[in-house]
This record gives C-alpha cells, sequence and structure tokens, in this order.
C-alpha cells in the first residue's frame, strides 16, 4: 500500500514540474509587453469575477432570497476518562525526569 503510494507521489512531482516547466518557458518567451499585457488582463478577470460577485449578492440580499442561517447551542462533548489522561502525562513526565537524573555525572 506504502509503495503505491510513493509511486502515486513521484508521478504527481513529476507531473507538477512538467507542468511548471512548460508554463515557465511558454512565459520567458514574452515580450515585457506581452507580460503587462497579461497582468493587466488577468487583473481584469478578477477585478470583474469579484464586482459580478458582490453584485448578485447584494441584489440577493435585497430581493430577499438569502438563507437564514439557523443558530443552535453549543452541545457538550463527551470525553474519554480523564483521569486516564491525567495518568498517562504524569506517567512520561516521570519517566523524562528519570532520564533527566540517569545523564547525571555521579
Amino acid at each position: 500500500m506504502m509503495k503505491v503510494i510513493a509511486d502515486i507521489s513521484v508521478k504527481a512531482r513529476v507531473l507538477r514540474d512538467g507542468c511548471s516547466d512548460r508554463i515557465r518557458a511558454r512565459l520567458d518567451r514574452l515580450t515585457p509587453d506581452g507580460r503587462i499585457r497579461l497582468v493587466a488582463v488577468m487583473m481584469t478577470v478578477f477585478a470583474v469575477l469579484s464586482l459580478y460577485t458582490l453584485g448578485s449578492s447584494l441584489y440577493d440580499i435585497y430581493h430577499g432570497r438569502t438563507h437564514r442561517m439557523e443558530m443552535e447551542h453549543a452541545q457538550t462533548v463527551e470525553l474519554e476518562d480523564s483521569k486516564r489522561s491525567i495518568d498517562h502525562f504524569n506517567s512520561i513526565k516521570t519517566n523524562d525526569r528519570r532520564k533527566e537524573d540517569s545523564s547525571l555525572p555521579e
């Protein structure tokens, strides 16, 4: 199972690196004016989509097509036996102290 995951991870890394190299090579061929145009187009698309999202949200709020969020009281969380977890913590602490004491020169 671990070998399959490792193989998939390696293949994904090779694919990602290949795509990254192709994109980098393509962008390196752009002239400075082309880069400016590309950035301007990307910023314009982002601005238009942001304004669309804002406008559609405000339109929905104005026309009452919003979802009412239902508030619920927080429920109590069932915890495991807290005595057991404290004992575990204390045993770890005690073992650490024993290791520290044994490392001191006599």
